[in-house]
């Protein structure tokens, strides 16, 4: 379970605001980003951080949102480090939650992800990984289909903003050297 496991990470990045439009920002929570996109009188979260951020995270949002209301929350996978802050999100201010359909099983609660081969090469995070956590979330109440919120391929033109901001997971990285 993730509450008994204690991850010592963080960077010097650890709650920097990055403004990436007018309406686009990225908060760095340890060393993953949230992006919060921000609509006339509401904003859309795209992941929930590292576990034990959401203090942090809520003040870095409303810096950025000025009090505006939480519409929805878009997951870009299930992983722990994604997820950390999903619950106390979901307490707080009950919204939908948008993912990919593959994701599904791993935030229904049907899966755990595979355990992690900290054999493979890939660096220190790719050594360390078999001690992160890798259970599946039960969030089934409130997951719907990011199809549903975007019914036409991520690729077409027009929606190249959402597309960016869900990739920013995969691309956007913080320097080795900054982590300690």
């Amino acid at each position: 379970m993730m509450k008994d496991r204690v991850l010592p990470f963080t960077s010097i990045e650890n709650g920097v605001i990055h403004k990436l439009s007018d309406d686009v920002f990225s908060i760095t929570t340890k060393i993953v980003n949230v992006i919060v996109i921000v609509k006339d009188s509401t904003f859309v979260l795209v992941d929930t951080g590292f576990p034990d951020t959401y203090d942090l995270l809520v003040s870095k949002i409303n810096d950025i949102t000025k009090g505006k209301e939480l519409e929805s929350i878009i997951l870009t996978h299930g992983h722990f480090d994604h997820v950390g802050n999903i619950d106390k999100f979901l307490s707080t201010k009950p919204s939908k939650v948008y993912a990919h359909n593959d994701e599904f099983p791993y935030l229904d609660g049907t899966k755990d992800y595979p355990k992690p081969d900290g054999s493979v090469e890939g660096g220190l995070v790719a050594k360390i990984s078999p001690t992160f956590p890798n259970e599946g979330i039960n969030i089934k109440e409130n997951l719907y289909s990011l199809e549903k919120m975007v019914p036409y391929p991520l690729y077409q033109s027009g929606n190249g903003l959402l597309l960016q901001v869900i990739l920013l997971d995969t691309f956007r990285f913080i320097e080795k050297r900054m982590v300690y």
